[in-house]
């Protein structure tokens, strides 16, 4: 894999004032792409913007108003997604599939593995260990990457669209399969690709997010929709706002919904009553605006070929983004009990060094996770316990001098 270091910086400060918002959004820069952006991720001071042909682009971030180039990964195929799952990278790069790529040190990455796909890797996310990929019309697929040098096949589906963006926290996954519309899959085992229910958004559905009752769908037919998903398999229309661009991307932090609208630029909704739409603000990009992301009081947009950071500080959004843990926490494992594998979910209140440590009943350690200098906020690892036997087992926690210990039951 190569990498390049070059200079490009090119800052335009200017304000845009948004009707509703409780206070301004500031334009902090302004920073011309080497190649035509198509995804971008932030990671703490790092921004990492997929960039078709050309590969992903790095950049810090530290300062706003002077974003640095950092690198270039010069990926083999079409980076069309890409997904941040510290301190690995994930590229989908067209029909070379998903590259995992060490960024540990931004400037000096580092393949790890790549996972084939069948047909065009569009988009993935990762969560709870597993990664699920968009892979247009050849549907989705998952794969375990307890192993990040050896990821490991779990499941797959041939959606009736073009799988083009996929969502989801742990156990669940929202796909938005173009024409129609978008897809849930959930079940009570994270590795399932249980097929619920769906929506259709009468339609292009290319982008989804939202939280457990909601679902907010870019379509680029006819904008933001909204949808009750409280009972994924009766899922419930509650609006659309027809938006006077392309809607391409979308981007949720309560009570506002962001779309990437093409050639219309950013657009800003308050969605506190969902079912009432209210665009609060707009913002014009040089070409169509692409992808949408947010880190702490920013918002990072890419059109074709320029990244903007953009301050936001309205009361609504700036206390959603600073919520972070107070203290330290170790939540019950789940599903508990389990069979083969379970989730096991800590918080952390600022950056700390962490160990998960599992035990049999007899006390003997037979299993340990670990991370260096893990960010604050909330993580989870999965134990899989395919090699041993039905019985009692204790995750310990251990964090900076702290230790939390608790138990839970396999049963096969």
């Amino acid at each position: 894999m190569n990498y390049v270091v070059l200079i490009r910086i090119f800052i335009l400060l200017n304000v845009l004032v948004l009707p509703g918002l409780a206070q301004d959004i500031t334009l902090f820069s302004s920073t011309p792409l080497g190649g035509e952006a198509r995804d971008i991720h932030i990671y703490e001071n790092h921004v990492y913007i997929a960039e078709g042909e050309y590969g992903v682009e790095v950049f810090n971030i530290s300062e706003p108003t002077r974003p640095e180039f950092v690198a270039r990964y010069d990926t083999p195929g079409y980076a069309n997604g890409l997904f941040m799952y510290y301190p690995e990278l994930f590229v989908a790069d067209g029909d070379s599939g998903v590259r995992i790529i060490d960024a540990y040190v931004p400037f000096e990455p580092e393949l790890l593995s790549v996972i084939p796909t069948t047909g065009f890797a569009d988009v993935i996310t990762v969560s709870c260990g597993v990664v699920t990929i968009a892979k247009g019309e050849n549907g989705i697929s998952t794969w375990m990457i307890l192993d990040y040098t050896n990821p490991e096949f779990l499941a797959s589906d041939d959606t009736p669209g073009y799988a083009g963006m996929v969502f989801g926290p742990c156990g669940s996954i929202y796909v938005a399969d173009g024409e129609y519309g978008i897809r849930f899959y959930g079940s009570e085992n994270p590795f399932d690709l249980t097929f619920v229910g769906g929506y259709d958004t009468e339609g292009t559905a290319v982008s989804v997010a939202g939280q457990s009752d909601l679902a907010f769908i870019a379509d680029s037919t006819n904008g933001l929709c909204i949808v009750n998903t409280d009972d994924p398999a009766n899922m419930q229309f509650l609006a659309q706002y027809d938006t006077p661009g392309t809607a391409l991307d979308v981007y949720f932090i309560f009570p506002y919904v962001f779309i990437a609208d093409g050639e219309g630029g950013l657009l800003v909704f308050n969605v506190e009553v969902p079912s009432e739409p209210i665009l609060t603000g707009q913002f014009e990009t040089e070409s169509p605006a692409i992808a949408i992301s947010v880190w702490e009081d920013q918002l990072y947009l890419v059109d074709q070929n320029i990244l903007y950071i953009l301050g936001i500080s309205p009361t609504g959004i700036n206390n959603t983004l600073s919520e972070l843990p107070a203290e330290y926490d170790l939540s019950r494992n789940y599903p508990n009990p389990f069979n083969s594998s379970t989730i096991i979910e800590y918080q952390l209140p600022s950056a700390s060094n962490v160990a998960i440590v599992i035990y049999d009943i007899l006390g003997r350690e037979i299993s340990s996770f670990s991370r260096q200098n893990q960010a604050a906020g909330n993580h989870q690892i999965i134990w899989s316990a395919d090699d041993f036997t039905s019985g009692i087992y204790y995750y310990k926690f251990i964090s900076d001098g702290l230790a939390e210990k608790k138990a839970m039951t396999l049963i096969k």
